[in-house]
């Protein structure tokens, strides 16, 4: 087989330790420690390492700054994630087993037929990334991993290049593998860090880096308008969970509260969406 890549690692044996990271994803990756507010020492413990699943994925975070330890392929897909690979600055080892395998080891069908393993950056200072933005996108308490994946989708494309993302410790975690999918890859690329974990604390935190603090809730009375895009302040748009919303204290703490116009009779929009169209009129400043 000479066109077979040198680096390709053929594996067979389940129990080889060099698939330990991709174990049991459906479930046990949910308990590791490296999740916010969860047990040090819980099954599994991957503290510093995240799966990333599927080509499109993949492919953003061999282009990002994230160090990528492995990548776990099929036959099948072997030639195409080694393209992926190839203009990476650094080309991580290609381990390739059955399909079979794959699904045996990660507990569920990856019909995608491609996964990688990533380290995380070390710790960084808030404080430095909210200093570099001039949009920061603060999610409070937001434990639904396709919301959280979304929202980073949308500050890419809509943010504009100096917008970040705040989560507080409540939030799910932002490198799990569903939230990374759903983002197609962009909290690779979105600035983000955990902010405090009080309203007063993270108030004060965004007040000392020059921000005014947007709420958003369906209960406010200011509507959200194109005047918003218009300021030249640095603005941080606080967003709570599908459900509850912020919360009064989180309300306290904005500078302003606004909602979106919606007919008579809907509730709510999906946070996620809510996020898209806020987004869309205060970055529309960056483009004008």
């Amino acid at each position: 087989m000479t066109d077979t890549p040198l680096h390709a690692i053929f594996i067979e044996d389940p129990a080889d330790p060099r698939l330990t990271p991709y174990l049991n994803q459906k479930d046990a990756w949910l308990r590791a420690s490296h999740n916010p507010d969860r047990t040090p020492g819980a099954p599994n413990d991957d503290k510093g390492r995240f799966i990333a699943e599927g080509e499109l994925v993949i492919a953003q975070l061999l282009r990002s700054t994230f160090q990528v330890e492995s990548v776990l392929t099929t036959p099948a897909r072997l030639r195409r994630i080694e393209q992926l690979v190839k203009p990476a600055l650094h080309t991580p080892p290609l381990m390739v087993v059955a399909q079979e395998l794959m699904d045996t080891i990660t507990g569920f069908h990856v019909h995608r037929g491609m996964l990688a393993c990533g380290k995380r950056p070390p710790a960084t200072n808030a404080t430095d990334l909210l200093a570099r933005a001039d949009l920061v996108v603060v999610l409070v308490d937001l434990a639904n991993h396709d919301n959280v994946g979304g929202i980073f989708r949308s500050v890419a494309a809509l943010g504009g290049p100096r917008a970040a993302v705040l989560l507080t410790p409540g939030c799910c975690d932002p490198l799990y593998r569903k939230a990374i999918r759903v983002s197609m890859g962009q909290v690779f690329h979105v600035p983000w860090n955990w902010g405090k974990p009080s309203s007063n604390a993270l108030r004060q935190q965004l007040l000392e880096a020059g921000f005014t603090t947007i709420a958003m809730s369906p209960d406010a009375l200011e509507n959200l308008s194109p005047c918003l895009g218009n300021s030249t302040h640095k603005t941080a748009l606080l967003l709570g969970p599908e459900g509850p919303g912020l919360s009064h204290d989180w309300l306290q703490i904005a500078d302003r509260r606004v909602r979106i116009p919606m007919a008579p009779g809907v509730d709510s929009l999906n946070v996620t969406v809510a996020a898209s169209i806020a987004l869309y009129v205060l970055g529309s400043r960056l483009n004008a």
